[in-house]
């Protein structure tokens, strides 16, 4: 496979992740309505980020914007569809408590942010590096509301 091919890739696969967090965030929102303004605010966000990506998608295909000198990890971002569409499997078949819905979500969060899929670099265009700057900026914010949310849940079932 070709560097073009695989960047490709990578930009469809970063579409799918934040499309597939946005589903499973407005699903949350849907079966939680006590908190449906927590995981609907979430869900808004990850779509958007699908759209921005998209955006670059299109770019990418007309050649307006190269990432030539750019080595992508494609497996990195396998795994985490993978997961994810896992997780997503799992909870259309069965109910999940709000703290397992938490914690899928915290870790979900986590691996973006810690796995640095995100990360730009210098030579990147400057468009792209501000959506990279966003996706990693939100994704730091998601994971802070959630595991507030998940700390007042623990803190109000040991009371």
């Amino acid at each position: 496979m070709n560097n073009k091919d695989e960047t490709l890739k990578i930009l469809i696969g970063m579409k799918m992740c934040e499309k597939l967090l946005f589903e499973i965030y407005n699903d949350f929102s849907s079966r939680f309505r006590e908190y449906h303004d927590f995981w609907q605010d979430i869900s808004i966000d990850e779509n958007t980020h699908a759209l921005m990506v998209d955006t670059f998608i299109s770019l990418y295909k007309s050649k307006n914007i190269l990432f030539d000198h750019r080595s992508f990890s494609l497996t990195m971002i396998e795994k985490d569809i993978d997961k994810i569409k896992l997780f997503k499997s799992k909870i259309i078949k069965t109910d999940i408590s709000l703290s397992e819905a938490l914690e899928f979500a915290l870790k979900a969060e986590n691996s973006i942010i810690e796995k640095d899929l995100y990360h730009y670099q210098d030579d990147d265009p400057p468009d792209f590096k501000k959506l990279l700057i966003t996706l990693y900026e939100d994704s730091q914010k998601h994971r802070h509301k959630i595991k507030n949310l998940y700390n007042k849940i623990k803190e109000e079932k040991s009371d």
